[in-house]
Order: C-alpha cells, then structure tokens, then sequence
C-alpha cells in the first residue's frame, strides 16, 4: 500500500531490550492522508444535502430566502440593501430547474461544497508550505475541511439560502489564491483573488475586509514584503478586475442616490441614514450586553471548532517561522475586530463576521492534525502500563488533552446540530411532549407554516371577492412575511409592502418596485388581506378594517391578519425619506399591472 495510506508514528518503549518492539501506532485517521480523501467528503456530505433537500426537507422558505427570491424576480445591478449576488444566483437556478423550494435553496448546498474544498486545499497549502510531508498535508487539508462540516452556522448556511453562504465560499476561494499570491509569490494569481473579492462583495460588502487584512498582513511581516508576490502591474490588473466586477453596485448606487449607504448609517444610527437618530438617547449610547452578546455568539455559532481556531492563531502569532497561518490569521482579525467595534455602538448580529470562522478552520486543520495524532500514541502508552493505570485524562482515566476535548466536543455537537437541523419539528415536537408546553423555546415557525399561511390568506381574499368591490390583494406589513406570501399563494402572485408607509416602519427593496407599493395607482379603492401591524394602523388608510385574525401555521406573535375595503392611496404619508431620494412611480419594476392572485407570473 503507498506511503500516504500507512504513515505511521513510532511508540516511545523506552531502551531497547533487544525483543521486538510494540507495533507503531498509526496516524489519527489515518485514512485522511489520502489526497483523494478530501474529494470524496465532500462529495459524500454535498450529495446527502441535495438529496435530503429534494426529498425530505420539512421547512417552508425562510423570509429572508422568500425576500431574496423577489429579488431574482426583479433582476436589477444592485438592491438597496446589499449587491445583486443573492439574486442573481437564485435567478440562475430557477431559470434551469424552475421555480420551487429546492431550486431555491439549491444553490446554497454547493456554495458549502465550495467553501469546504477551497478550505481544505488552503490548509494543505499552508502545510506544505512549511515543510510538512504529503501525508500530514493532506490530514491537515481534510480536517481542516471536517472543521468548516461541524460549525452550526455553516451547516445551517449549507441549507438555508442566504447571502452568508455564496459569500462565504467566494470568500473562501479568494483567500486561498491570496494566500498562494502572497506566499508563494505568484503575482499574476492576483487578478483571480481579485475576482473572488469581488464576488464575495456583490453578496455582502465587508468582502472588503479581506483586502485590508491582506494589507495589514504585508506591512506586518517583513517576509512577505520581501516576497515576489506584489509586483506593480500584476496588481493594477487585479485593482481593475476588481472594479468591473463590483461596477453594478456603483452604478446602481449613483443612479438612485446612494441609498445603500444610507441604509448602512441608518443601521449605525448615525446621521444620514434611512432611519432617524433618536434626539432622547444622545449621541452615545452603550449596552454592555451588545459586546456580550457578540462575543458569546462567535462560539455559539461556530461551537468547539472556534477554540481550535483560536489556539490555533495563538501558535501562529507566536512562531516566527510560521508565516503562512500568520497571513491566514489576519484574514480573520480585522474582520473579527469591527464588529467587535461595532457592538460598541449598536448590537450586531452573531453572523456578521461569519466569514472570518473560514480561516479559523484553516487554522484549527493544523492543530487537529498535530494534536489528534500525538493523544493516540499518548493513550496507547498508556494502555501499555500496567494496571492499574494513573489517571491522566479529565473526565476518564486514559491520557486527554485541551484541543483532544474540544474535537471531540466539535464532533459530537457538529453530529446533534445536524441531526437538529434536518429535524427541526420533530425535536420541537419531542420538547412540547416532554414539557406539556403549547409553545417551545425552539424556533420552529420560523422555518415552517409559510405554505399555511397562504391558504388561509387564500380563503380570505375569496372571501372579500364574494364581499367587496373590485379585486382583492394582500399587503404584508413586514417584507419578510409579504415574501412568502407571493412565493406560496396560488400563481406566485404580486404582493405589496407597505413597510415605510405605515406605522413609521423603514424601507425596504419593495419601495423600488412601483407594483409593489401600496400608493400603486391601480390598487385605488380595492380590498386587501393585510397581514401585520394594528387595526388603527390600517384604519388610517382604508376604509373599513375587519378585526384581526391569526394566521394558520404562523408561528410568529404579533403579525395579525385583517380584511380591509377601500385603499385609499391619497391618505399615505410615506414614514421614511430620510437620505435619499424616493424612486419615481413607474421607473423601476417587472411591469405596470397589479398581477391578481390567480394569475401565474411571466
């Protein structure tokens, strides 16, 4: 058998007694020297996501993946809220496969593909690179890969089809030829590290930190200044690459007035955002639970493997020899470092620097590898003592060590959060079983009932066709909620957002949309189904308002449902206009008619 299958590490016997010595102990998974090995997990577990999509996969679409497929039906160079990558992709599956929950999501399942092999080649490369053998290479590039298969946030982003996967494994992609641009000074790589960067920006912008951490990485190691890997042209390639690739954002941004930035400030709460500083809370104010929150969400998500990570950047900062986990661990800090900023100024979301965990597994490959192998040759010395045997580990008596627990730990929650994840309602199920409660703490409606809801607002509106005047349409308060019901209700029907127009709620990309705004010519007069808010609320603009009525299958308190008559468009005052010009009727849009619910979208 080759080498590569049957490294093994020698036993420590002590001195030599002239019989023959104890049989070497192999490698901790040995069979991951394999180059192939890597191929094949990640085919294996890529499959298993596509098939339990396509067959056994219990959830509605998510509002934020019902949000995004909107998006792909209003095809434009950019959104207000983030670049044209989440549509574009989405819009690519569903032209081939047409429209449906898989297709949808599909896309999702081979950007984790894509993320876990460019992880897994780049921690082989940075092994290689510093002198490990073929074998230990590809063992570090396969755990490296397993690490990216066990964090809760990449399982979850390999399911859910949100940005922070597509962006993810172009993120990942670019690093890699970064790294291989920097180390190995391939300069002319630069244009495709390029083109990843940009990429990765069209689905969320702080791909930009990449670049920065590049930067910081140069100025901080004298090695990699010295290096071949940033000659001048190579990288004005590069720059302009990358300036044609992230045009589309640019140019829809100074066509409509910047609003992406705004809506950046606004989430800031500074001035010139889309939402107004509040006059009562000052200029200053700090919640000590949003660094908390923060920081106790980075291992929430990411789980055991975020330790490993950790100490795995701690090695790196520590040898000098060790530039290429250096470079690897400043794509991760900066990005790391502000948001950890940030929670000083609002409360970001655990998953803002989902992207920084990427080079926290290609760290975390290399400590498995070293410290998985030299546990087993310490446990079977071990077991080699005669009994009874000290007791040398932490919860057992057999030999245990800091990064030994951890990858157990990652293993075992890796396998529950996956079990979890693809069985959702059947874990809520047992919970509400075992505690007699009507309610779990689990988060189920928010991944299922979509399809629910829409029958239910499906009755409603035919009962307002039997009732009221004129054809009836339904408006979500929410555009999370207005989402799913346009991708669940019969023909995929327009649905209106009245977000910004009602209850002083912000903009969203419906108000780009003429068709989709509740000041639509045509919608004058008409009955709707309105989904959210307060009675009063809709009184303000609607003749009559029925009481409110809760939804089938929603699993979300607080979004009543009500019949109302008579739109009356003239009673509107749009809440926020803060920062940007709003759009003019009619520019933008799929087309100039009100789509009834019956009728199937071109």
């Amino acid at each position: 058998m080759p080498a590569l299958m049957k490294r093994t590490v020698p036993l420590h016997t002590g001195p030599s007694s002239g019989s023959p010595g104890p049989r070497p102990v192999r490698d901790y998974w040995s069979f991951a020297s394999n180059p192939s090995s890597l191929w094949w997990l990640i085919s294996a577990v890529t499959l298993a996501r596509i098939i339990y999509l396509g067959l056994f996969c219990p959830y509605t679409l998510a509002e934020d993946e019902a949000f995004y497929w909107e998006w792909s039906r209003h095809l434009d160079l950019s959104y207000y809220t983030k670049g044209p990558g989440i549509a574009w992709f989405i819009r690519s599956s569903t032209a081939l496969l047409g429209t449906s929950e898989f297709s949808v999501r599909l896309p999702a399942a081979l950007s984790s593909a894509v993320l876990s092999l460019a992880v897994g080649l780049w921690a082989r490369d940075v092994a290689r690179d510093e002198g490990s053998e073929p074998a230990k290479a590809c063992r570090t590039g396969f755990f490296a890969a397993c690490c990216t298969l066990l964090l809760p946030m990449f399982q979850a982003s390999s399911l859910l089809m949100t940005i922070d996967g597509p962006y993810a494994a172009a993120w990942s992609v670019a690093g890699w030829l970064g790294y291989r641009a920097m180390v190995r000074g391939r300069a002319w790589v630069w244009s495709l590290a390029a083109a990843l960067v940009g990429v990765s920006f069209l689905f969320k912008y702080t791909a930009l930190m990449l670049p920065l951490s590049w930067l910081i990485a140069w100025a901080v190691s004298p090695r990699l200044r010295n290096g071949t890997g940033l000659r001048p042209l190579p990288l004005f390639v590069a720059v302009l690459v990358f300036g044609v690739i992230v045009s589309p954002v640019v140019i829809w941004n100074v066509r409509e007035g910047w609003p992406t930035i705004a809506h950046l400030l606004g989430h800031l709460g500074f001035a010139g955002g889309d939402v107004a500083p509040d006059p009562s809370q000052g200029k200053w104010r700090y919640e000590p639970a949003w660094t908390a929150s923060y920081i106790a969400g980075q291992f929430a998500l990411a789980g055991p493997v975020f330790g490993i990570g950790i100490i795995g950047a701690i090695r790196a900062f520590r040898s000098s020899a060790a530039t290429g986990r250096r470079l690897v661990a400043w794509c991760a800090v900066p990005l790391l470092t502000l948001y950890l900023v940030v929670s000083f100024i609002t409360e970001p979301e655990g998953n803002w620097a989902f992207a920084a965990h990427v080079a926290g597994c290609v760290l975390a490959g290399g400590v498995v590898e070293s410290a998985m192998t030299a546990w087993k040759t310490r446990v079977a010395e071990w077991k080699r003592l005669p009994r009874p045997r000290p007791r040398e580990g932490f919860l057992f008596a057999r030999p245990a060590s800091g990064v030994q627990v951890l990858w157990h730990s990652s293993l075992i929650a890796g396998v529950l959060v996956a079990v979890a994840i693809a069985g959702l309602p059947v874990v809520d199920g047992f919970w509400k079983q075992a505690t007699g409660a009507e309610r779990s703490p689990i988060p189920v409606g928010r991944f299922t009932g979509a399809d629910t809801m829409a029958e239910h607002v499906t009755e409603l509106a035919d009962a307002l066709r039997a009732s009221a005047p004129g054809e009836p349409f339904v408006c979500g308060l929410h555009y999370g909620r207005a989402a799913q019901l346009a991708f669940y209700l019969p023909g995929r029907p327009t649905v209106v957002c009245a977000s910004s127009m009602i209850a002083g709620g912000r903009r969203t990309q419906y108000d780009w949309w003429p068709e989709t705004r509740l000041d639509y010519p045509s919608l004058a007069g008409r009955p709707a189904v309105v989904v959210g808010g307060r009675r009063e609320d809709w009184l303000q603009v609607f003749d009559s308002v029925g009481e409110p009525i809760t939804l089938r299958g929603d699993g979300k308190r607080g979004r009543p449902a009500f019949s109302a008559v008579g739109l009356r468009p003239e009673r509107l005052r749009p809440s926020n206009d803060i920062g940007f010009r709003r759009p003019p009727p009619l520019a933008f849009g799929t087309g100039d008619i009100l789509r009834p619910l019956t009728e199937v979208p071109d």
